[in-house]
């Protein structure tokens, strides 16, 4: 829609990096849509950069001087150890902090025991979603997915399929990085299809999407009330 239906001035520069200038054919539509890099836990790639990985061009790379991409062997390794080391912390403390805790009076009578167990419990049950998505993103990795530039240094980096910034999410600054942090593609991707296209309320219709998106449970709709709330009250702060 973007490569062929609306004017490249009209085009947010992220637009513009991401258009398609001719119709992919089916072919390639369906090795998009089943690729197992990312069928089963993502994390998603738009279609342009599953283009670019396929013809192994990187012409996404905005500096088009031609140096060399070496294996991401330290990229593979690490993040299947980061993986490794959160199954491990989900495994040996998530069977002992589970949810059945917060329905248990024991724990749930005092003030002080109540918002510790129910932060802990919240936190060993992120840890698996942690695992699986550092885990998809060291796979992608190796297959050669993920190149995302260079940096400052002329160095490759390898986190364009990264999904989750783990201390990002458990120690944030403010919500915005929280948010920012957890399931980082599938926020590009709500970005992309709604926030930068919604006439007006981007972040509230942003929400709502991602909250009707999750299903019909009135604690999705509450959870994005808050966070809606918090970034409007986060982004007023920042102004003054």
């Amino acid at each position: 829609h973007d490569g062929l239906g609306r004017k490249q001035s009209d085009l947010s520069s992220d637009q513009r990096q991401q258009r398609l200038l001719e119709r992919p054919s089916l072919l390639q539509y369906l090795s998009y849509t089943f690729n197992f890099h990312t069928f089963f836990a993502g994390p998603i790639c738009t279609l342009k950069e599953h283009l670019v990985f396929m013809d192994g061009s990187y012409h996404m790379d905005p500096d088009p001087k031609p140096r060399n991409v070496t294996y991401p062997v330290y990229s593979i390794v690490s993040k299947l150890v980061y993986a490794l080391l959160c199954l491990a912390v989900f495994t040996v403390l998530g069977r002992n902090m589970t949810l059945d805790y917060l329905l248990d009076p024991k724990y749930m009578t005092s003030f002080p025991s109540m918002p510790i167990t129910c932060m802990l419990a919240g936190m060993l049950i992120r840890f698996r979603f942690y695992f699986i998505w550092i885990l998809a993103d060291s796979i992608n990795n190796t297959a050669g997915m993920g190149f995302n530039g260079y940096d400052k240094d002329g160095n490759p980096k390898w986190d364009l399929m990264t999904n989750v910034k783990v201390f990002e999410v458990e120690l944030p600054q403010n919500m915005r990085s929280a948010v920012n942090g957890f399931n980082s593609s599938c926020g590009a991707w709500l970005r992309r299809v709604c926030f930068d296209r919604a006439p007006f309320s981007p972040a509230a219709a942003t929400l709502l999407l991602s909250a009707l998106w999750h299903g019909f449970y009135p604690s999705y709709y509450f959870m994005f009330i808050v966070i809606s709330s918090a970034l409007v009250v986060g982004r007023k702060l920042r102004k003054t």
